[in-house]
């Protein structure tokens, strides 16, 4: 993957790991203001994907960093029938599981962001899928490396954190 970078860019992954997880919620799930998000694991990954959902206007924003049997129900109780998008940032499939039972029925969004095990599966029912739930998984936050990593590194270096990509839509079409 090749692109063309100013001269004055960092030379650190760590910008291009946070794009991709930043991209989880303004390209995968296209997190609105007002949406209720749940992020599962809060070290880096976590983290940098509460702060995109943050600057899409999310609010309010659950993180969870516990493992509990009951936590699913906790989330709905609280949030009155479930999240609008929950973000897997660990790689558990237990966990990726209850990102999906925690989203609202009927509309809520569950993305895989973090990678679980070579050979494991995700135990769930489809019926968490046929009442409207959707699951989705990111490669790279959905970013042209080509067209829109040098947009990204422009944001970083001016320190704006942008909410949609810079023709408008959250997408780059």
């Amino acid at each position: 993957m090749l692109c063309a970078m100013g001269e004055d860019a960092p030379v650190s992954g760590r910008l291009v790991c946070a794009g991709a997880w930043l991209g989880a919620v303004w390209n995968t799930a296209k997190v609105e203001p007002g949406s209720i998000v749940a992020v599962f694991g809060l070290e880096i990954v976590g983290l940098a994907v509460a702060e995109g959902a943050k600057s899409a206007g999310a609010s309010p924003i659950i993180g969870i960093d516990i493992d509990s049997k009951n936590l699913k129900q906790v989330i709905v109780d609280l949030t009155n029938g479930g999240v609008d998008y929950s973000f897997e940032c660990i790689g558990n499939v237990s966990v990726i599981k209850a990102t999906l039972e925690c989203c609202h029925k009927g509309w809520g969004t569950s993305v895989i962001v973090g990678v679980a095990a070579s050979g494991q599966e995700i135990p769930t029912y489809p019926f968490q899928l046929a009442t409207g739930r959707v699951c989705k998984g990111i490669a790279f936050g959905g970013f042209k490396s080509r067209s829109q990593l040098p947009w990204l590194v422009e944001k970083y270096l001016k320190k704006v954190y942008p909410k949609t990509m810079s023709n408008g839509s959250r997408n780059g079409k």
